[in-house]
């Protein structure tokens, strides 16, 4: 069995610190040492971990000036100008024998603290035993800064080197269990730091980069690509993004409930329903918690929720909350308002899935007409008001009128949205199924050719919505041979 690795050995203090200098945005950590020959070995390590993973090392010593405030204000200067990456501070070493030099420095120091830690880059602090343990004492809001904190264990100078070797392997030394359990507690506190900084860092590079990245490819349509980003901002493979997020959120209030909410919304596009649910149902949980039961967002995670929950034909379970949700809409919003109209058009959807037209039909045309005179015809929203009428026209026998209906939807979906947006591609279908039955068997083929092709790209091979064109052409080439 291999043996446990020491935490504070050079090596694996190199790896500890690149790994979070990749990760962290900024931040201050602090390298104590005894050694000055061991800590010139580490920050070689240090800068060419560092420089392997894309990021420029900047080493900024301190130097002695005729006065302490001087050499303060000149390592101040000397962080502001480096560049954009790692910064190795040292050199404060100069000032250790000196007690009331010491303690001025530090002071000033102290008092330079926010101008210290305003560089948008990673510092490395590296400090005798005898200075951490002063300044711990004396300027404790510099040093609480500190988000990462190691030691280095000390290495045998050069000249010593051979005699080392030579006492290594004629008489090991015993082992201590006092020291190996303090060993072990301090790697345990190391552990907990390390996974404390990069679960931090982690969060902080979803928030201001993964959520408005996803944002972007969702509104555009760009399913597979969202897909992908999921998959690669994972902190593990076989876990979901939304849940490793939530389940490192510590505060909950409106705001965060706000962006959590983009959740659900993202893996209903992603179609997958039932990953979606299950982050619907926490954070609705959490809003139950912390939020009134008439708070914006409380309805917006019960509307995501109906929504997965329709999405996965769990009807009898999706319609009392979308009666709930628009109901609770009507009176806090109005009747006109878009989130209103779109938990009656989601109700609608509903009703028509589950054949129940004569009660979808008013629900259609009002959503439609309110959604037209206040968003205009050729908004997204009120051409999803479009086609679901243009689906209850078809499916009630009415082929010519939903034939107009569904061109038109998909004509200025194309103008508005593009001919890749998976929009335009469920009106495609649409118009190629009701083709299909009036036996217009070329452009049916055409159009769901086209659109279960553009799918594979834009959805993916795995989405829903890609299965089931493939399978409606499929379907309709079968019944176009039949008819030849």
């Amino acid at each position: 069995m291999a043996e446990p690795r020491d935490l504070d050995a050079p090596e694996a203090l190199a790896t500890m610190t690149v790994q979070w200098a990749t990760h962290a945005p900024k931040g201050l950590a602090r390298i104590t040492y005894t050694n000055a020959f061991a800590r010139d070995a580490l920050m070689a390590q240090i800068r060419a971990g560092a420089q392997a993973n894309g990021l420029t090392v900047t080493d900024v010593i301190l130097r002695r000036f005729d006065t302490t405030l001087e050499a303060a204000r000149t390592l101040v200067r000397g962080l502001e100008a480096a560049p954009e990456g790692l910064a190795l501070v040292w050199g404060l070493e100069q000032y250790v024998t000196d007690d009331d030099e010491r303690s001025t420095l530090l002071t000033h120091l102290n008092f330079l603290r926010e101008e210290l830690a305003r560089p948008g880059l990673r510092q490395v602090w590296f400090v005798t035993k005898r200075l951490a343990d002063e300044m711990v004492r004396t300027i404790p809001d510099l040093d609480s800064w500190f988000i990462l904190r190691l030691h280095l264990r000390e290495a045998p100078n050069p000249a010593d080197t051979s005699q080392s070797i030579i006492q290594d392997a004629t008489t090991p030394p015993p082992a201590d269990p006092r020291r190996v359990d303090e060993a072990r507690r301090s790697a345990a506190e190391l552990t907990s730091r390390y996974d404390k900084v990069m679960t931090d860092a982690w969060m902080q590079a979803v928030q201001e980069f993964v959520f408005p990245a996803m944002e972007q490819l969702i509104e555009a349509g760009a399913i597979a690509d969202a897909a992908e980003l999921e998959r690669a901002s994972r902190r593990s493979p076989d876990t979901p993004l939304a849940t490793s997020w939530l389940d490192h959120v510590e505060v909950w209030d409106e705001h965060v409930a706000e962006q959590a909410n983009a959740w659900p919304k993202w893996y209903y596009e992603l179609g997958r329903y039932a990953e979606g649910l299950d982050v619907a149902t926490r954070i609705d949980r959490r809003n139950s918690d912390s939020l009134g039961p008439l708070q914006p967002q409380k309805l917006t995670s019960q509307h995501w929720r109906a929504n997965l929950l329709y999405a996965q034909s769990r009807y009898h379970e999706a319609e009392p909350l979308l009666r709930d949700i628009l109901q609770l809409r009507q009176q806090t919003l109005g009747i006109d308002h878009p989130q209103t109209l779109l938990s009656q058009s989601n109700l609608a959807n509903l009703l028509l899935e589950t054949g129940r037209y004569d009660e979808a039909k008013p629900f259609l045309r009002d959503t439609l007409q309110l959604r037209q005179q206040t968003l205009g015809i050729d908004h997204p929203d009120t051409l999803l008001s479009q086609n679901s009428l243009a689906v209850l026209f078809h499916n009630t026998g009415r082929y010519d009128e939903a034939e107009l209906l569904y061109r038109d939807t998909l004509q200025l979906r194309q103008q508005t949205l593009g001919i890749d947006h998976p929009d335009t591609l469920l009106s495609q279908s649409n118009l190629a199924l009701l083709l299909c039955g009036k036996g217009i068997c070329r452009e049916s083929l055409k159009l769901l050719e086209q659109a279960a092709e553009r799918a594979d790209v834009v959805l993916g091979r795995d989405h829903p919505d890609t299965n089931r064109y493939w399978s409606n052409l499929s379907l309709v080439r079968q019944m176009c041979a039949e008819r030849a």
